[in-house]
């Protein structure tokens, strides 16, 4: 399967004016410049955060539409703010059963300023993990201690 569809380029060398990327569970569609809004991300205020989950990169006419990621596509920003939303009061009541349940919630957002849209950026090394070859054989492998029989 491929990683990528056919682009529409007009200028393969023009930078990207957008990109829709993933997080949260969401999808955003981000301009260089812009500050976003999303669901909380690990860091502190000032941190430099990459978004690898790009969906789509364009400009104008010109659109990459990944299946499911654009390959190599990067878009980068900077941690501005942490915070919570206002509060919303949850209410469950069942009439004439004596039930009624208040619940308050706030969720926690972290505000993004988007530095960079990198169509090309090197992709980093995947993570390697043991395959079945790199396993010890049962041979090999030591023999688990015996216990002495019961005696009658």
């Amino acid at each position: 399967m491929p990683s990528e569809a056919t682009p529409r380029e007009a200028d393969p060398g023009a930078p990207p004016a957008f990109a829709v990327v993933a997080s949260g569970g969401k999808q955003h569609r981000v301009v260089v410049g812009e500050t976003v809004r999303l669901e909380r991300l690990a860091g502190a205020p000032g941190d430099d955060i990459a978004f690898t989950e790009v969906l789509m990169v364009g400009a104008g006419e010109a659109v990459r539409v990944g299946q499911p990621l654009v390959a190599g596509a990067v878009v980068r920003g900077e941690l501005i703010d942490q915070g919570r939303h206002k509060k919303i009061r949850v209410v469950k009541f069942k009439r004439r059963k004596n039930y009624l349940r208040r619940r308050g919630h706030r969720q926690r957002y972290s505000d993004v300023r988007v530095t960079a849209i990198d169509v090309d950026a090197p992709a980093e090394p995947p993570a390697t993990t043991p395959s079945v070859q790199d396993q010890p054989e049962a041979a090999d492998a030591p023999e688990p201690p015996r216990h002495a029989p019961d005696a009658p």
